[in-house]
């Protein structure tokens, strides 16, 4: 299951901080379930259980965080130690836990998507995806453009690493998926996403629209699923930190969720 989480903070203070660093949100919520079971597997197996998709503050100091885990066992472990009231330090600046917010009826960004819904969405042939703060790592390099087969390469490790069904993954497989992923438009630009104080990196934002040219079979289900996956999953590097944050279309999703809610 995938848990969509949202947090309301309070600014200790009541007033509006100018930036909070990614760093520390990612250091928080590792720090509640680095010592619990679940997070001692995923520390030891190298693999990110969560991603922050949205960071957002208003200018009475009230900070909303909109998290992923992509399990449920996660979301649980950490939760409990965020009770209603608690007090938590985010870099200079301290704040109160003001609501948490799991259930789709209390908040339209919060709610559970079972990892089974992918498998039965309708198939998009095409796709409109809006990045920021984009960036693959590439070696020694930094890539800063939305290339297919990056794209395709990083959702499908993404959704091995967590899924309880893997894709084939082999250098063949990553190469002839890719090939069925193009881009028909897109307005991209370069931003620098400062992830930790006096440090900041080179990155992509903006819209494509991507084809799934695929003309039957297995891999063009299997991009179509990977594609939405990507809405929670977020794309390339440090999603953890709230880098490679990736927002569908609306129309695309109430096209796959056919009016039925099935992605939020």
């Amino acid at each position: 299951m995938i848990a969509n989480t949202v947090l309301l903070l309070r600014n200790r203070l009541g007033c509006h901080v100018r930036y909070i660093y990614p760093n520390y949100i990612h250091g928080w919520v590792y720090n509640g379930i680095r010592d619990t079971p679940i997070g001692h597997y995923y520390h030891e197996a190298q693999k990110s259980p969560f991603s922050i998709k949205e960071i957002d503050q208003d200018r009475n100091g009230l900070l909303m965080l909109h998290l992923v885990f992509f399990d449920e066992r996660v979301m649980l472990a950490f939760l409990r130690h965020v009770e209603k009231g608690k007090e938590l330090r985010l870099g200079q600046h301290y704040y109160l836990v003001e609501e948490t917010v799991m259930h789709h009826e209390d908040h339209p960004k919060a709610g559970i998507v079972s990892y089974d819904t992918f498998y039965s969405l309708p198939i998009a042939e095409s796709i409109e995806m809006h990045f920021q703060y984009t960036a693959f790592n590439s070696g020694r390099r930094t890539v800063t453009l939305p290339f297919p087969d990056k794209i395709v390469n990083s959702l499908l490790s993404k959704w091995n690493e967590v899924a309880p069904d893997s894709i084939e993954s082999t250098a063949e497989y990553r190469r002839r998926l890719a090939s069925g992923l193009l881009i028909t438009s897109h307005h991209i630009h370069s931003e620098f996403y400062p992830i930790r104080k006096e440090v900041s990196l080179n990155t992509f934002s903006g819209r494509a629209v991507f084809h799934n040219v695929h003309e039957f079979g297995d891999l063009r289900g299997i991009l179509n699923r990977l594609l939405y996956f990507a809405h929670y999953s977020g794309v390339g590097w440090k999603c953890s930190f709230g880098m490679g944050r990736v927002n569908l279309n609306p129309n695309s999703l109430l096209q796959a969720s056919g009016g039925r809610g099935q992605l939020l």
